[in-house]
């Protein structure tokens, strides 16, 4: 994660941007995973695998990705709720997201046994994408003055629901229908937030 965040910079301008600019939302991020990986752990959260569609889907969703992203996002959502200008944030947002799911990716490494391949390739890339597109849309929602701004918060929410079906996928064995859903979203994910950078700098 920090490297990836280190390496994304490069798409951005350094005009005026100090390096604590750049290393503050990540340290903060990781430092709000803390509690939360506690809380996790507190609580255990644990759901018996239901072989039912239902139950693998609220299996999945509550085994970190969803739990952990919803709070983080409500938190950025109540940080940025007074900005006004949108397109100066996606830097720092991404930062935060980075730090953030940098503590657990770590934490994952540490405490993990058995490894399968979407363990290894498949989740660390999803992560990458997931921090790709709620950036960018949290961004859009800080930049719209209309009503559009609601789609861009609703698709926000709506964000860890989509991606949940990709290890629903995998845990089924239905890898072929798992990789035509993950390659397409990690492309338009990274895809739109290169899109996205270049239009905040050029305006």
């Amino acid at each position: 994660m920090p490297l990836f965040y280190w390496g994304i910079q490069n798409l951005f301008s350094f005009e005026k941007v100090r390096l604590t600019d750049v290393l503050k939302p990540c340290f903060i991020g990781l430092c709000l995973a803390v509690p939360m990986q506690l809380l996790y752990w507190a609580f255990d959260i644990y759901f018996s695998l239901n072989w039912s569609g239902t139950g693998i889907f609220f299996f999945s969703f509550f085994n970190k990705e969803g739990f952990l992203y919803l709070p983080f996002a409500a938190y950025l959502f109540f940080h940025y709720r007074k900005s006004s200008a949108g397109n100066l944030y996606i830097r720092e947002i991404l930062g935060f997201f980075a730090g953030y799911y940098f503590l657990f990716a770590f934490i994952d490494v540490l405490t993990g046994e058995a490894r399968t391949s979407y363990d290894l390739i498949y989740l660390p890339i999803q992560r990458l994408s997931l921090m790709l597109s709620a950036s960018l849309l949290l961004n859009r929602f800080l930049g719209e003055k209309d009503r559009i701004k609601y789609a861009y918060l609703a698709a926000i929410l709506l964000l860890p629901f989509l991606y949940n079906m990709i290890p629903v996928l995998f845990l089924v064995n239905r890898l072929l229908i798992g990789h035509i859903i993950f390659i397409p979203i990690v492309l338009a994910s990274f895809i739109f937030f290169y899109l996205e950078i270049q239009k905040s700098q050029s305006e």
